[in-house]
């Protein structure tokens, strides 16, 4: 269940990244393409390489930094790992791909935009999971036909937009997608202070992959009904951060 409960956010996002938002075939149409994944140790980039590799038939790079990243990258399905910390278009051309199909950046947008600007193909696309800090120039997508959009999974939510298709998504990805290939979000018991216990984790930049923290039942179940129930305000809801340290 712990481990059911830690797929949605990362699955649907990664899903949507590839499907809805650059356009690859969901069906295999578009296999040995390139892509290019940017956080590729993250949770989004974890789930993101094995169905780019597993269940698009994509060729996969991703970006990490330590060792222990590259190598879980390789254990999820990418076939090539670059250091983000030094540039990444002259690896990528000794990589022998010097331009991708399509481009996931699920991390520091701004620090990668020019960067991936010349490294999408023409008619390409890059896809992006996190804000902007600055405006962005898109003038240097015009000459290749490329395309820029933004992947937000709470989007059909918001504004109550087919939500079932993202139950649609998961369904097909256990019947027909995973296929007992894909590696889930680790759910960990951590002790009382489960919030300081995770973020010290992420701080010290040692989790590869996405935390899932299992918070005990009896301290937040009622709070949790009383929301879905409407009669608790999310604001009331916060408060849930507290009890949970």
């Amino acid at each position: 269940h712990a481990q059911a409960a830690a797929l949605p956010l990362t699955t649907i996002t990664a899903y949507e990244s590839f499907f809805k938002r650059l356009g690859i075939d969901r069906d295999g149409g578009d296999a040995g393409q390139s892509v290019l994944i940017i956080g590729g140790a993250g949770g989004v980039g974890s789930i993101a390489i094995q169905l780019a590799a597993h269940h698009f038939g994509l060729t996969v790079i991703a970006t990490a930094g330590r060792e222990t990243s590259a190598n879980w990258c390789q254990a999820m399905g990418a076939h090539q790992v670059v250091d983000y910390r030094k540039e990444l278009l002259p690896q990528l051309e000794l990589l022998g791909h010097p331009q991708v199909d399509g481009i996931l950046v699920t991390q520091s947008l701004d620090e990668y935009w020019h960067s991936a600007c010349q490294a999408v193909a023409p008619f390409g696309g890059i896809c992006a999971i996190v804000d902007a800090r600055a405006p962005l120039d898109l003038n240097p997508l015009k000459p290749k036909s490329a395309r820029f959009c933004w992947e937000f999974m709470f989007t059909r939510a918001m504004f109550a937009a087919t939500m079932q298709r993202q139950g649609d998504i998961l369904a097909r990805l256990v019947t027909g997608g995973l296929d007992g290939r894909h590696d889930h979000p680790d759910p960990r018991r951590h002790p009382r202070r489960t919030g300081r216990a995770i973020h010290l984790r992420r701080y010290q930049g040692r989790p590869d992959g996405r935390l899932t923290a299992l918070v005990p039942r009896p301290r937040l179940h009622r709070k949790a009904e009383a929301i879905i129930s409407g009669s608790l305000t999310f604001g009331d809801f916060m408060s849930i951060s507290q009890e949970a340290r």
